[in-house]
């Protein structure tokens, strides 16, 4: 992206999935 608020929204976006992911196999 070109920065700021949207690029931002775009990696959370992008990464998100795997952070839940991640999570919920650490808690269980």
């Amino acid at each position: 992206g070109h920065g700021g608020i949207l690029d931002r929204f775009d990696s959370i976006l992008f990464t998100a999935p795997f952070v839940y992911y991640f999570v919920r196999f650490f808690i269980l």
